[in-house]
């Protein structure tokens, strides 16, 4: 598994996510995890990632599979006034905008 702490930003292009933490990004395929999902799970699904809202992450079915956690950076925080809270429910909507699911574990 992969751990990612605290990505600063992510965007969406076509359906797949780009987190962006530091001086990196990386690049999670919906369509690949929605795939490996339903692998897994033996069912039919679009759900891409499982959540946690009590300790803000995100595990992506990629392979390797790929934890996000995120993580309030102070200065960050007041440089672009978005908490770790705000990127987690941006991050939540814009799966949901791109016609996936996660499920919730909280």
């Amino acid at each position: 598994m992969i751990n990612v702490f605290s990505p600063r930003s992510f965007e969406i292009n076509n359906d797949c996510i780009i987190l962006h933490s530091k001086n990196k990004k990386l690049l999670i395929s919906l369509k690949e995890c929605a795939q490996n999902y339903s692998i897994e799970n033996k069912t039919n699904s679009l759900c891409v990632a499982t959540r946690d809202i009590t300790s803000l992450s995100f595990i992506f079915y990629s392979k390797p599979k790929i934890k996000v956690v995120l993580r309030d950076n102070l200065l960050w925080h007041l440089f672009k006034r978005q908490s770790a809270v705000r990127l987690f429910l941006d991050l939540e909507r814009a799966i949901i905008e791109l016609g996936y699911t996660s499920f919730d574990l909280s």
